[in-house]
C-alpha cells in the first residue's frame, strides 16, 4: 500500500511572504548546520499557520530544498524516481523522471530518500553511485543527465 505523504510549508512572517526566502540549497541548509542566521521563525508547530500542503506521489520522499521562490524534492512517481518542483504557493510546476525507482533499504523508504542539492544552476540527486541532474531554474524540467560514480575501495 502506498503511503500518502504531506509536505507542509509554514507561512512564517510577512517579510518572507513579500520577499524571496533565504536559499536552502541542500539537506542541512546553506551552512550545513540545519539553521539559518536571520529571520523570525516558529518555535513550535501550529496548524493554523500552514500556508499550503499537497499529497506526494510516493513513499520515502526527500527533504525539500529552496531556491528563489521554488521548492524542490524527490519522490517516486509511477515506478520512476523523480524530481518535483513547486512554486511558493504550492502549485506543482513540473516533475522529471530520474530513472527507474530504486528500492529502499527499509519498508517506508525508496531511492528518493536522498535529498536534492543545487548550486543555483543544476539540481542534483545522487543514489546508488549515480548522480543525476536537471536545470534548477527552469519553469519545467527540460533535460537531465546521469553520471555513474566509480567504485572506490578504502585501503
Amino acid at each position: 500500500m502506498r503511503m500518502l505523504l504531506l509536505f507542509a510549508l509554514f507561512s512564517v512572517t510577512k517579510a518572507l511572504a513579500a520577499g524571496d526566502p533565504a536559499p536552502w540549497p541542500r539537506w542541512r541548509g546553506p551552512s550545513d548546520n540545519g539553521s539559518i542566521a536571520q529571520g523570525a521563525y516558529p518555535l513550535k508547530w501550529d496548524a493554523k499557520h500552514v500556508k499550503w500542503k499537497t499529497p506526494l506521489p510516493g513513499k520515502g520522499c526527500s527533504t525539500p530544498i529552496v531556491l528563489g521562490r521554488q521548492i524542490f524534492l524527490t519522490a517516486p512517481v509511477d515506478g520512476q524516481d523523480a524530481a518535483l518542483a513547486f512554486d511558493w504557493e504550492g502549485k506543482e510546476l513540473w516533475r522529471k523522471s530520474l530513472g527507474p525507482e530504486q528500492v529502499g533499504k527499509r519498508q517506508n523508504s525508496s531511492g528518493c530518500n536522498p535529498s536534492p542539492a543545487t548550486d543555483g544552476t543544476i539540481l542534483t540527486h545522487a543514489v546508488r553511485r549515480t548522480m543525476k541532474g536537471i536545470a534548477a531554474k527552469a519553469t519545467r524540467a527540460s533535460w537531465g543527465f546521469a553520471v555513474p560514480f566509480a567504485h572506490v575501495t578504502a585501503r
